[in-house]
């Protein structure tokens, strides 16, 4: 029994471990010399002569200009391995907390205020300096900060954290442009985009490989889920995967005379768990599935 237990703890250790080494994150820490610049203090304004009239010009104050350049050669210091650089490369959103720790006026200074010189710079040397050439701080889904304080030191510090975001952003896409169906055959085709018509008019086409669409559409009663026990738990990955990525659409047209079945009862109840303005549920007449699906993709969906 003894031994068992034991057992069980170095298993659970080797776990804690392993998931540990598995976590990706970036930690970086940038010091000044100076106070941490404010956006009040980002930029100056002059005044440029354009054809004998004066036109104002915003530029970088030597104070902000100062810390970037202090801050870039911090950054370029620091040394990135393939796997952090590759996780970088991959994740589609990301979480940022920033500690300002602050050498004087900690009840006085906005932190919310310093935040775009610091992000700026993060964000230059991943992009320009790692190679990252995707990376943006649009894919920041969440920023946070805090404040902290040691008196009268001889430097501030920006502590930087960043990890995969696992907020929902339910990004849902205006239109369907690619459609993918569980079933349907070649009873239903969308008609080739004109050549005379503009590449951003958003029109719908079908698909065959569910991978290469945006929006999954299944058509189901209970007797195929009966017949396919995956069946829900794809719908329901679907769903999940829409979630998680913000983006997309899946939505289930089922026979409105099977409501009353538990499995679909079941559904419908993993359906509002999930995600319900991504994700959706109707109810059609199934004698009638084919005039119905396709009204309401014409009318609801394109």
């Amino acid at each position: 029994m003894k031994t068992e237990l034991v057992f069980k703890l170095v298993l659970s250790f080797i776990v804690l471990i392993k998931n540990k080494i598995m976590a990706k994150e970036l930690n970086i820490v940038i010091s000044s010399r100076e106070k941490i610049v404010s956006i009040n203090s980002l930029y100056n304004v002059r005044i440029n002569y354009v054809g004998g009239r004066p036109v104002p010009k915003m530029y970088k104050s030597p104070k902000a200009q100062r810390f970037a350049d202090e801050a870039r050669k911090q950054l370029i210091a620091v040394k990135i391995d393939e796997d952090t650089k590759q996780w970088l490369t991959e994740t589609k959103k990301f979480h940022m907390s920033i500690e300002f720790i602050l050498g004087s006026g900690i009840n006085k200074r906005d932190v919310s205020n310093c935040d775009k010189l610091v992000i700026d710079q993060v964000t230059a040397w991943i992009r320009d300096d790692l190679g990252v050439a995707d990376f943006d701080d649009s894919l920041l889904s969440d920023v946070y900060f805090k404040k902290s304080y040691i008196p009268k030191a001889d430097k501030e510090y920006c502590c930087i954290r960043l990890i995969e975001s696992t907020r929902n952003l339910n990004i849902v896409i205006e239109k369907p442009s690619k459609i993918w169906f569980n079933e349907f055959g070649d009873k239903f085709t969308f008609p080739p985009i004109p050549k005379r018509k503009k590449k951003n008019v958003n029109y719908a086409e079908k698909v065959e490989e569910k991978d290469q669409s945006d929006t999954k559409i299944y058509i189901i009663n209970k007797d195929s889920i009966i017949n396919n026990p995956f069946l829900i738990s794809d719908i329901e990955s679907d769903g999940y995967k829409c979630a998680v990525d913000g983006i997309g659409f899946v939505f289930v047209f089922y026979d409105k005379n099977n409501h009353l079945d538990s499995n679909m009862q079941k559904l419908q109840e993993r359906v509002k768990d999930i995600n319900y303005s991504n994700y959706r549920m109707i109810p059609i007449d199934f004698d009638n599935k084919d005039s119905e699906i396709m009204r309401y993709i014409n009318n609801e969906l394109i």
